[in-house]
């Protein structure tokens, strides 16, 4: 059995399509002989060793995706859910090739559709116009409009792998032109409705895909196959006293990576939020950055000479229990895996208008999470720490359904993989 699956996360490091897609290989190769290839996409042509027996492929060496499916010739196809220029240009070649796909929806959990106002809409064009950077970027590699470059490189092997599909030139500009103002809007629709199979974590999304057309039998709901890599779910920790020594973990966000923060703005909100916390002595202050959208150097430079830690490699669920509480901005997954762990959460605002993060709602009825400004920190630091805090009926419940048992949604999704595939 040959998967092709795209990425723009080179497969050696912790990311959450990596991770997932790597627990769902993990059980075809129970079924059948596997051979994984990777097709990189990045504006940079790839550089470093490959995936650990896995094939690599760039797109950059390849005019269009039905030349790069050709080469590769896989029996199907992975990709997650979302419409992103280059994953749908995969779908089109693999429609054109009849080879089928597979859609895993990892990115989130409930169903909708973005509505972004027209406000932040704006904005988000002239950041992308104007960043020089990608969220996976270290500082070397930024260069001026090199966002806006690769939207054009992108848009540019959308319109080829169209033609050679043998859509017209009208029907394919109309359509790479919607994906260039889907890429700089921030994805108003959040849905890629190509795929032949559909994997999602939970029914929330059931209508929504029905409404896009697809049909029901072609839908299949499995649970998250990241998820299922957090282990076991933990109580909390016993309350401390005022002045009792705590170790606290700063998990970030890549608000500047996403072009939701310009640096100086980066700067400002991380040394007041490390300042306000560093004024209590009791507080040991650890910093995990994210895997793959922050760049370890930025990090360094920035809290250089304060004796804090910073951790990115490092997986959650993996160092969570080591601290007593945790700081958070933004919403990402590492979040959820925190309140999941059982670890008291203090949430800090940002002025931007971003989802509230999954098991926020239900932490916060348990008294297990708290938001606060960035102003009161410190003080919403100690309070949390001093209080007694108990799972509820609903947080247990919620984290449960969340977090499949180890294998038993990348079980399910290669089952149906296996089947759909003939194997």
């Amino acid at each position: 059995m040959r998967i092709l699956a795209p990425t723009y996360v080179h497969p050696s490091r912790h990311h959450i399509r990596t991770a997932a897609f790597g627990n769902v290989f993990g059980e075809l190769k129970k079924r059948a002989d596997l051979e994984v290839t990777w097709a990189f996409f990045q504006p940079d042509r790839m550089s470093g060793p490959g995936a650990d027996g896995a094939r690599m492929l760039d797109i950059h060496d390849f005019a269009d995706a039905v030349s790069l499916l050709e080469s590769a010739a896989p029996d199907g196809i992975l990709v997650t859910g979302t419409a992103d220029i280059i994953q749908h240009s995969f779908c089109i070649a693999a429609r054109h090739l009849g080879i089928p796909v597979f859609s895993i929806y990892v990115y989130g959990v409930e169903g909708g559709v973005v509505d972004t106002p027209a406000r932040q809409a704006a904005s988000g064009v002239l950041n992308t116009l104007f960043s020089d950077r990608m969220a996976t970027d270290t500082a070397g590699q930024s260069r001026p409009f090199r966002r806006a470059g690769f939207v054009m490189y992108k848009s540019r092997f959308m319109l080829r792998t169209m033609l050679r599909a043998g859509a017209g030139m009208p029907s394919s500009a109309a359509a790479v032109s919607r994906h260039i103002l889907m890429d700089v809007l921030g994805r108003f629709s959040r849905y890629n409705e190509l795929a032949d199979c559909h994997f999602l974590p939970d029914d929330s999304w059931i209508p929504v895909l029905v409404g896009l057309g697809i049909s029901r039998d072609d839908i299949f709901v499995t649970g998250n196959p990241y998820w299922e890599d957090f282990g076991e779910l933990g109580a909390p920790k016993p309350a401390k006293a005022p002045g009792d020594p705590a170790d606290l973990l700063i998990v970030t966000d890549s608000l500047m990576g996403h072009n939701y923060w310009t640096k100086g703005q980066s700067d400002e909100f991380i040394l007041r939020l490390v300042s306000g916390l560093s004024g209590d002595p009791s507080l040991r202050i650890s910093v995990k950055i994210h895997p793959s959208s922050e760049d370890m150097q930025y990090y360094e430079g920035l809290l250089e000479g304060r004796g804090i830690r910073i951790l990115q490699q490092e997986k959650i669920p993996d160092i969570i229990r080591d601290f007593d509480i945790a700081v958070s901005f933004g919403d990402t997954t590492a979040q959820t895996q925190v309140l999941a762990s059982g670890t008291r959460m203090v949430n800090v605002e940002t002025g931007l208008d971003l989802s509230t993060p999954s098991l926020y709602a239900e932490g916060a009825a348990s008294g297990l999470a708290v938001r606060c400004g960035l102003d009161g920190v410190a003080g919403a630091v100690r309070d949390l720490l001093g209080s007694s805090v108990k799972i509820s009926g609903e947080l247990d419940a919620r984290r449960r359904e969340m977090f499949p048992e180890a294998g038993a949604s990348s079980s399910r999704i290669a089952s149906v993989v296996a089947e759909r595939l003939g194997r």
